[in-house]
């Protein structure tokens, strides 16, 4: 992890957006597994990305092209960008959710954004460098309410869900790979395929992990010392070695509570929670 720069919780509590420069991207943890769900790629520099008051967005800061983010909060994807002034640093929203202020310390002025057409409705011009900003609530004013919780869908296709262990796993088949020296595991929204290999005690194989998705997925295997990134609709060879006996977890550490686990099977060792 590289770059970290802040952190934003959401207004329910169930997540944190973390902005990392060094990966010009966001990290999603969730509070009640703490685990990393998501990475939304967002370019270059982003700063803080501070939620509106109903949850329904974050609003990050994109230094390097001088854009407003809007991400989708319960998504945790990028709904759109807006261009803004020259090196912004920071945002804030109105009471109702509907306006964002965005301070542009390289052009000197605050950025007025609509939210809803995405367009920029006006620049107020200020003293040096702005930085920081924030909105003092009105009286009386309508106060957006707490959006409501949307749970994603499972993974399309011929996956179902399997709990082994306490952990969930999009099942997509198993695969015997005792004859093989090299397999292509299909990382995928939000799966491994095949999901459980199964290989002789001891046995190397050669993973060609490869995704179609335009989401930046992950092969971990932490008996293994693996903690290998896969890029949107790219892909990485990973060598791993079968146990002894029993089995061994692999996840990916963005999406693992998505249900984006697998495991290694050494022999015929039953289905199992993995180590």
């Amino acid at each position: 992890m590289g770059g970290l720069r802040g952190l934003e919780l959401s207004p329910d509590g169930r997540r944190v957006f973390f902005t990392l420069a060094g990966v010009d991207a966001i990290q999603v943890l969730d509070t009640v597994t703490d685990r990393i769900v998501a990475q939304i790629p967002v370019g270059a520099s982003p700063h803080y990305a501070p939620f509106t008051p109903d949850g329904r967005w974050a609003l990050a800061v994109i230094q390097g092209p001088g854009e407003l983010g809007i991400l989708d909060a319960a998504r945790s994807t990028l709904a759109g960008t807006v261009a803004v002034g020259k090196t912004p640093h920071w945002s804030t929203s109105s009471s109702d959710g509907h306006t964002a202020y965005v301070t542009n310390e390289g052009s000197n002025n605050v950025s007025v954004v609509d939210l809803a057409s995405r367009t920029v409705t006006a620049t107020i011009p200020v003293g040096n460098a702005p930085r920081k900003i924030a909105v003092q609530p009105v009286p009386g004013a309508a106060v957006a309410a707490p959006a409501p919780v949307r749970v994603a869908a499972a993974p399309s296709g011929k996956s179902k869900s399997l709990t082994l262990g306490g952990v969930t796993y999009a099942d997509h088949g198993t695969k015997d790979v005792r004859n093989l020296s090299k397999l292509e595991l299909e990382a995928d929204d939000y799966y491994f395929s095949p999901t459980f290999l199964r290989g002789r005690p001891g046995q190397k194989l050669t993973l060609i992990v490869e995704s179609e998705a335009s989401t930046l997925h992950n092969l971990s295997v932490p008996a293994l010392g693996i903690d290998k990134d896969v890029p949107p609709k790219g892909k990485v060879q990973v060598d791993v070695t079968f146990p002894a006996s029993g089995v061994l977890a692999f996840f990916c550490k963005f999406h693992g509570a998505l249900g984006m686990n697998g495991q290694l099977r050494a022999g015929d060792t039953a289905p199992s929670g993995a180590r």
